[in-house]
């Protein structure tokens, strides 16, 4: 029955989430489509393979996948988000721009989100706007988990505060090593020794607009 079905695609959903987890990206991605399949109108596994598609620098497949997920859900922002940071590993960063404007519109009291828009903002050269934005971000951050601290902190030229946020974070997700490695929000500890330890090889290159250092 319905209910059933739905039961068994949240299962799937998770199960992905958890080989997303330790990196296992192949079989997440599967188990997504697992729980797709069992519920074609839930948001949740579309929004998760977007994520690991983006990991994988699928980025076509990534897009399509927040999308369908906007589709399904167009008041999370979450898939906002996400796709914003397609574009932005793209170096897409007005498309990236955006798209995190609408994530924040939807959720104004996201500290996470607003990082992002002021990494967009930044990367665009707009840096009066971005040190708002980071403003308004600090007093919500706090909230955040680990990782998008350390990209608050990043952004606002808190190197030790960031690693030591980016160090926590790896503890208790492994998996997001290669998330660390991509993400442009932390492009400002690519030249750091113990970043380089705590993530391996960087595979981001900035593309786009030149980002402006961060201010004070």
């Amino acid at each position: 029955d319905v209910y059933k079905r739905q039961k068994e695609a949240g299962f799937w959903n998770n199960l992905g989430n958890a080989y997303s987890d330790l990196g296992r990206h192949e079989e997440a991605i599967e188990a997504y489509r697992q729980a797709i399949e069992l519920d074609p109108k839930l948001a949740a596994p579309w929004n998760n393979m977007g994520y690991v598609y983006s990991r994988l620098g699928r980025y076509e497949e990534a897009a399509e996948a927040y999308r369908r997920a906007i589709e399904l859900d167009p008041k999370d922002a979450y898939p906002w988000n996400g796709l914003g940071n397609v574009y932005a590993l793209r170096g897409e960063w007005e498309q990236a721009l955006e798209a995190f404007r609408r994530a924040v519109e939807l959720e104004p009291e996201d500290g996470a989100y607003r990082v992002s828009l002021a990494s967009a903002l930044r990367a665009l050269g707009q840096e009066e706007e971005a040190q708002a934005e980071l403003e308004r971000a600090r007093l919500r951050i706090e909230r955040e988990d680990e990782y998008s601290r350390a990209c608050f902190a990043a952004l606002c030229g808190e190197t030790e505060e960031a690693l030591r946020l980016l160090e926590a974070a790896l503890q208790k997700r492994p998996g997001l090593r290669l998330r660390a490695r991509q993400d442009p929000d932390l492009r400002s500890l690519h030249g750091e020794p113990r970043f380089r330890e705590l993530v391996g090889e960087t595979g981001y290159e900035h593309r786009g607009p030149k980002p402006r250092p961060p201010a004070g």
